[in-house]
């Protein structure tokens, strides 16, 4: 099976598409697309090289634990993938309009890009639990995987909008500066 068509798929009929190690392409060419797209480095990973994606002409240079963020509608590319450690999730944000909660986040989620696990270490390793459950939710098949896989993903952005209300923006309200994010 072609990697590239698991990974590129513009008609993934699950909420989430899940994208596991082995199947994430070594290199992919510069695209965009109108879904959501994580990339994380579990903390196990064995690389020899580490992995380097390309979001809006900024460099990630990936290390074990951590996940980048790619928004809908920004140019990215798998620059390399070498020793096909990553893994991946893939799903409209649509998920997100749908809980009126998410909203006033929605727009501070975008400023995000590099979480990393060395720097932040407790978001990190939330996030790719919640990703490592994701994955194994998925492969189960069992019956109301989607809507599992779908509170695996509210869980782990709800994760990630208490740590942007707790550290980020404490007595700030949700204002944002705009600025590209890495933490």
């Amino acid at each position: 099976m072609d990697p590239k068509g698991i990974y590129e798929n513009l008609y993934f009929d699950n909420t989430v598409n899940v994208i596991d190690k082995g199947t994430f392409p070594h290199d992919y060419p510069l695209h965009w697309h109108q879904y959501v797209e994580i990339a994380a480095l579990p903390e196990d990973a064995d690389v020899r090289r580490l992995p380097v994606l390309r979001v809006n002409q900024t460099e990630y240079r990936m290390n074990p634990g951590d996940i980048l963020l790619i928004w809908p509608g920004e140019l990215h590319e798998t620059v390399e993938n070498t020793d096909g450690q990553l893994i991946g999730l893939q799903f409209f944000p649509a998920v997100f309009h749908e809980l009126p909660e998410f909203t006033p986040y929605l727009h501070i989620f975008r400023t995000y890009h590099h979480i990393r696990g060395l720097s932040e270490p407790e978001l990190a390793q939330r996030m790719a639990a919640h990703i490592r459950r994701l994955l194994a939710v998925q492969k189960s098949r069992r019956i109301f995987f989607g809507v599992e896989s779908l509170i695996c993903l509210y869980e782990m952005f709800m994760d990630f909008g208490t740590y942007i209300q707790n550290t980020v923006l404490p007595g700030a309200g949700l204002r944002s500066s705009g600025a590209d994010r890495t933490i």
